[in-house]
């Protein structure tokens, strides 16, 4: 089942793992988009990466493709039971995979951590305080030069996959998703946005460079 805490929602119970992956994968956000995903990041080959809101680490698994064995992806998400099947799926990967559980607005990572912090599908999952205290988390863990890449829904553009967004978007038109109101949040925080692409009818992904100076 799904549980709303104070810091947004925790996908547990039933609708954990792989009964997750096959409703997202319903949705079209299988492995393909995914890969999608990473291809329009700016990601190397041996980039430290943080996934917040992981999931099931269906991103962080293309995002393993980008930055090879050399690389390391850690991911972040409130439930226990997402993290245990990531830790399944990726168990097998050269590449090293690292899990906590924790909420995306107190993350328990030094300063200037990581090459590259990302997000697919979360931000819309959490509360505004939490997706501000996030946007300040990331700008404390990024190394000076390094990048977060933002995927979610967004205002839609055209096409029929906007229908899945429809229950969402019908009661959010006020919400940052919809208004974009995230290089506004951002650049105070030395966050600069460098591309802004749709991966599909309202689905964004947008990139911002953080400041070296």
């Amino acid at each position: 089942m799904m549980k709303n805490t104070e810091k947004g929602r925790s996908f547990d119970g039933w609708f954990s793992g792989r009964m997750y992956e096959w409703g997202t994968g319903l949705a079209g956000l299988r492995l393909r988009f995914m890969r999608t995903a990473a291809m329009a990041m700016p990601l190397r080959r041996g980039m430290e990466v943080l996934d917040l809101g992981c999931g099931t680490a269906a991103l962080g698994r293309a995002v393993a493709e980008r930055v090879g064995p050399e690389g390391h992806v850690v991911g972040v998400d409130l439930a226990e039971k997402q993290l245990d099947y990531a830790r399944f799926v990726t168990a097998d990967s050269s590449v090293p995979f690292t899990f906590h559980q924790a909420s995306m607005d107190a993350l328990p990572f030094e300063p200037d951590s990581f090459d590259a912090v990302l997000s697919s599908l979360a931000f819309h999952e959490v509360p505004s305080e939490v997706r501000r205290g996030a946007l300040t988390e990331t700008a404390r863990v990024l190394r000076p030069g390094g990048f977060f890449g933002l995927v979610d829904w967004s205002r839609p553009r055209f096409g029929l996959s906007a229908l899945f967004w429809l229950p969402v978007l019908l009661f959010e038109h006020n919400s940052d998703n919809w208004k974009n109101t995230y290089p506004d949040l951002c650049q105070p925080l030395g966050l600069i946005q460098e591309t802004d692409v749709y991966l599909g009818s309202a689905i964004r992904c947008q990139v911002f460079r953080k400041e070296t100076s």
